[in-house]
């Protein structure tokens, strides 16, 4: 919600409170600086499933959904989302993400010992990091595809029940022509 419907997408201006609420959330969720996480969602809805996009199955539905973490691409914040750089509250989110990272694993662990870091630390990431994938593999590769658009952007309900509506991806790309 934070980082993409807030900063990629601009659909709500929220509260300053609330605003830097989200950020953490995102953040300790391990989504990304703000500012690299927009600029890489921008990215794909200009170049979707074309060359350039960051996560297309059209390089496979592994790279769609994993592998593309592992390759270096640029999604520079000052092309794709310039006018978030200028936002303090964001440029401080992003510039302090490390901590974020920290304060999501010490927190289990100070709160549940090893068992809260398991279960609030490691399997949370691991379970919050999949279903965001699943966005950029699965709603790419399956489902159904309500809108004409110029890329393979499909609706996969399960992903829309796990990831909050985010798996009504076809109508997502449709809005954002």
């Amino acid at each position: 919600m934070g980082f993409h419907r807030m900063l990629t997408h601009r659909s709500f201006r929220p509260h300053p409170v609330v605003k830097v609420l989200l950020l953490l959330l995102g953040s300790m969720a391990l989504e990304g600086p703000a500012l690299e996480w927009a600029a890489t969602h921008l990215k794909h809805h200009a170049h979707a499933d074309q060359e350039g996009d960051p996560h297309s199955p059209v390089d496979g539905l592994f790279h769609a959904h994993i592998g593309w973490v592992l390759h270096e691409f640029s999604n520079d914040p000052q092309i794709y989302c310039r006018s978030l750089t200028t936002d303090p509250m964001v440029s401080f989110m992003s510039r302090t993400f490390a901590l974020w990272v920290v304060l999501s694993l010490v927190i289990p662990l100070a709160l549940g010992g090893w068992t809260g870091l398991l279960w609030g630390g490691l399997v949370r990431i691991f379970l919050v990091h999949h279903v965001t994938w699943s966005v950029n593999s699965i709603c790419h590769t399956f489902g159904r595809r309500e809108f004409e658009t110029r890329d393979r952007s499909r609706n996969e309900w399960i992903v829309g029940l796990l990831a909050f509506g985010e798996g009504w991806h076809n109508n997502h790309h449709a809005l954002s022509l």
